[in-house]
């Protein structure tokens, strides 16, 4: 009894860091304001990190949910040129708690490289909470870009500092995306510190496979990989067709024909640990290819990729952007900018469920595939990125291209010109769509970005993200369009709105990047709910 009594009177000694702390800053050399801290520690324990800067910012999070002797934290949320503080509090597993050290850092201002980001518009009590993730890109210079990590106030928190194609954020906190922005041949997985994880390669046209990568039978990598439940990835990637009678002219069908090689694009699902190829499918079997794409000739996209196997660009066909897999019926929704259609794919019997866009031009055969309009719609025009809403709508981010028109009407004037989201009900025992709601016109917030955007719905407000990410401005900044054939090239500025998802809208966030002399653009921003897993 005297021994149970004296065991039970011990208290047990709190955890204690047993070797001075190392904090190694950009261990990867691409993600200046990551850094990897590591220490002992004399029992198991977790750590939690508490980072302060010198304008009492708090970011507080537990890199890593085990306990252990032997830490190695990543450490997120540094603010660049100013002194952050790294405070590290440790926990027993029989919950006893513990100071550990405190670390100070100086981090370097912003490279000249990142431009100024203009917060106008800020409410965080109503905001979706999270980081935002931006992938930017200049399009003025080749090769020069870099993901941002912003806070509700538009501070940077982190950045990646290389030119990247459309990072999307795995389960284990890495970014999945493409990392040749011009030739568009290889996919790599990088964690949170910049340091490459896996990479894949397509062969198709590839002459310097990276060190270490994965082949994957194709020819390019563009816009899209998502992963499948199974595992799997699903990408966007194209494959040549010679087409011997292909016209000459987007908007006038009796302009003579010729000869042409086409970009066409195709979707392959593979797995990644091999890069083995196990289904695929190529969007001139499924789509009519009697319908002529817009704006074909502008063929700069897969420049890069084809350059070195054809004398003359391939047209550029159908540019599909995004990718949105339903596991219960094994069908694609998707995007095919050039066609101004989305479209979905029953994938095991290859072929198409429906059509969503302008009727104009498509053969008899596929009249029957086409969503009708009950009410008033507007079709969308040149769009991105659709998205499957919790009650079964479609979110998509209508570009309103080419004069909102098929053919194009390359002549209507900017003043005439907008982008928007929209929300689409689809009905498909009726085959009909209704158009439900939308941000943008003239009658919300008027703004028209040529290319690129997204529109998404935030999980826990409702609200909804929109990336206006190539709006092309003139030397005054006002809205210009040179259209695709022009030799003259605008300055692009990009926007990023968070607005309520309601009639009319409220916005609750609106950063901007616009520089004099750059031309700033970019495809998705994505809200997360913390730089960590």
């Amino acid at each position: 009894m005297l021994g149970l009594v004296s065991a039970a009177g011990c208290s047990p000694s709190p955890p204690t860091v047993i070797d001075t702390p190392v904090l190694l800053m950009n261990p990867s050399g691409r993600a200046p304001l990551a850094g990897l801290l590591t220490f002992r520690t004399d029992q198991r324990v977790r750590a939690t990190l508490t980072i302060r800067d010198d304008e009492s910012n708090t970011i507080t999070a537990t890199p890593n949910d085990g306990f252990d002797t032997e830490h190695e934290l990543m450490v997120l949320g540094l603010k660049p040129g100013r002194i952050n503080t790294i405070e590290v509090s440790l926990e027993t597993q029989r919950g006893l708690a513990a100071p550990g050290p405190s670390i100070d850092v100086e981090t370097k201002p912003l490279p000249d490289s990142v431009p100024p980001i203009d917060v106008r518009v800020s409410r965080p009590p109503r905001m979706e909470p999270g980081v935002t993730f931006l992938p930017v890109f200049d399009s003025d210079v080749e090769n020069v870009g870099f993901i941002v990590a912003l806070d509700a106030q538009g501070e940077v928190i982190w950045y990646y500092d290389v030119a990247v194609d459309e990072p999307r954020r795995m389960e284990n906190g890495h970014f999945l995306m493409m990392d040749d922005f011009g030739e568009r041949r290889r996919l790599v997985e990088v964690d949170m510190l910049g340091r490459t994880v896996r990479r894949w390669y397509a062969t198709g046209i590839t002459n310097d496979p990276p060190d270490g990568a994965i082949p994957v039978a194709t020819d390019t990598f563009h816009h899209d990989v998502i992963i499948l439940p199974s595992g799997n990835f699903m990408a966007l990637s194209t494959e040549l067709r010679r087409v011997e009678d292909y016209p000459t002219s987007d908007t006038d069908p009796s302009a003579p024909r010729e000869p042409r090689d086409i970009a066409a694009d195709r979707i392959i699902e593979f797995v990644p640990e091999t890069g083995e190829i196990v289904r695929s499918w190529n969007l001139y079997d499924l789509l009519d290819p009697n319908r002529i794409a817009q704006s074909f000739d502008a063929t700069y996209f897969y420049n890069g990729a084809y350059d070195n196997v054809r004398d003359e660009p391939p047209v550029d066909w159908s540019h599909a952007n995004s990718l949105v897999y339903e596991e219960l019926t094994d069908t694609l929704i998707l995007s095919i900018r050039k066609m101004s259609a989305i479209v979905k794919i029953d994938l095991a019997a290859s072929e198409l469920v429906w059509i969503l866009g302008d009727p104009t031009g498509w053969s008899p055969e596929f009249q029957d595939l086409l969503l009708e309009p009950v009410g008033a719609v507007d079709w969308p025009y040149g769009q991105h990125a659709p998205e499957i809403l919790p009650g079964g709508n479609l979110l998509v981010y209508d570009n309103g291209s080419w004069g909102r028109a098929y053919p194009p009407n390359e002549g209507a004037p900017i003043e005439e010109r907008y982008s928007q989201a929209v929300e689409y009900a689809i009905d498909e025992q009726s085959m009909t769509v209704r158009q439900i709601w939308s941000y943008g016109g003239f009658d919300t917030d008027h703004f028209y970005s040529a290319f690129a955007g997204e529109a998404d719905r935030l999980p826990q407000t409702g609200n909804i993200l929109l990336t206006n990410g190539g709006q092309e401005v003139d030397d005054a900044g006002r809205p210009f369009y040179a259209g695709y054939e022009s030799d003259v090239w605008p300055r692009v500025k990009l926007s990023i709105i968070e607005v309520t998802h309601e009639t009319p809208a409220e916005k609750l966030w609106e950063v901007s990047i616009d520089t004099v002399d750059g031309g700033w653009g970019a495809y998705r921003a994505e809200r997360l709910p913390s730089l960590y897993p």
